[in-house]
């Protein structure tokens, strides 16, 4: 049905809505401010400044959810505020881009780019299906491998998965005329499913498995309970490989694929990693790397050498040797975003924390679930750490 001519002149210009609508996500965060700070009771234990700061802290997070513009101008928009009204100078506002896990995460960027720019990474996940992917439940246990491999040093699930294993993934279901549709079922709906719920265990698993984990570290640093990778990593180990045995059997219980023998998937790994033939120079070094700064970080309880410190030294050593290059550190757009926003939230988690909001939030919490058990203490803390 054509739209009138008359009605069509009426209608507003898709800028303007785009404009109204920036508007009013930039409302529901003053909104936001407003009620935290001049509506709800500051308790006692708290200065005025701090409190601000929480109204700050909260209207950043909405930001990031809402996001009337990008994220990181978001936050680098709070850190300007900040610096106004949340009682901290420019120079404390800005320095959590100076500290050392905001650049752990650089680092571990930066050897990511070059694990999948000179097919490392795709050649872990091919050894894995030529390895397992005889059947279904192979494949989709190989790929679950191969992104817990990625994961120890790789920091975002949207760069092994998207750049790694959904291209690897996407070509074994097409190769059984799987694709979006009528025939989802015949395997690909499975392994997408199975692969995903995969993927969240291994971002759990390491420290570096995502960007939010050194975050939650160091809060609980603040709080007097130091993790560490090697900690972390003992800690996820046996509860990661548990749920990602249970999850592959569980998806195909429940999404069941009509494909369970693919024979034809191993043998398309092989061939593509005889297509990409023997290792390079720059995958040999890359791979000693990898192994180096994994190893460092395992036994950083023993040597005393920060991690960050470590992986700081791998990127130098790639970019020394010329597996990566300068252009590909400046050009690893994510991870200067996350540079952005991830420095500031650590900057104002730490404010929060010496202005004692933190602990006040957490006597609230802990005397409103005083009477409760750990299963819902358990999922309250799961909530309110997302």
């Amino acid at each position: 049905m054509s739209i009138p001519l008359s009605q069509a002149s009426q209608a507003p210009p898709a800028e303007t809505r785009s404009a109204w609508g920036t508007v009013a996500r930039f409302a529901v965060l003053v909104a936001l401010y407003v009620v935290i700070v001049h509506v709800l009771p500051r308790p006692a234990a708290i200065k005025p400044e701090g409190w601000r700061l929480l109204g700050i802290f909260a209207a950043t997070v909405c930001g990031l959810v809402l996001q009337p513009v990008p994220g990181g101008a978001v936050v680098l928009m709070s850190m300007t505020i900040v610096s106004v009204w949340g009682g901290l100078s420019i120079q404390e506002a800005l320095a959590g881009y100076a500290d050392p896990t905001v650049w752990l995460v650089m680092a571990a960027f930066f050897i990511s780019r070059a694990l999948i720019n000179t097919g490392l990474a795709r050649r872990i996940a091919l050894g894995f299906v030529r390895w397992f992917g005889k059947s279904t439940l192979g494949v989709s246990y190989a790929l679950a491998m191969s992104d817990m491999v990625l994961a120890s040093i790789i920091p975002s699930n949207a760069a092994r998965s998207g750049g790694v294993v959904l291209p690897i993934l996407r070509s074994i279901a097409e190769l059984y005329g799987s694709r979006p549709g009528p025939t989802a079922a015949l395997i690909g709906s499975f392994l997408f499913t199975s692969v995903y719920q995969s993927i969240c265990v291994t971002a759990a698993m390491f420290f570096t498995g995502q960007a939010s984990n050194p975050l939650a570290a160091q809060i609980a640093g603040q709080q007097g309970y130091s993790v560490t990778w090697a900690s972390w990593f003992l800690a996820g180990i046996v509860p990661g490989l548990c749920s990602l045995a249970v999850i592959p059997p569980l998806v195909m219980k429940l999404n069941p694929p009509a494909i369970r023998k693919t024979p034809e998937a191993a043998a398309f790994a092989a061939s593509e990693l005889h297509a990409m033939g023997s290792m390079k120079r720059s995958e040999w070094i890359l791979a000693a790397v990898f192994v180096s700064v994994c190893g460092f970080w395992v036994t950083s309880g023993v040597h005393g050498i920060d991690i960050t410190v470590t992986a700081l030294f791998g990127s130098a050593v790639l970019l020394v040797t010329g597996v990566l290059k300068w252009e590909d550190v400046k050009g690893e757009r994510a991870a200067w975003d996350i540079f952005i926003w991830y420095g500031g939230l650590l900057r104002l988690g730490k404010a929060l924390n010496d202005a004692g909001v933190t602990s006040e939030f957490a006597k609230a919490v802990g005397s409103a679930f005083a009477s409760y058990g750990w299963v819902t203490l358990f999922v309250v803390a799961l909530l309110i750490y997302f």
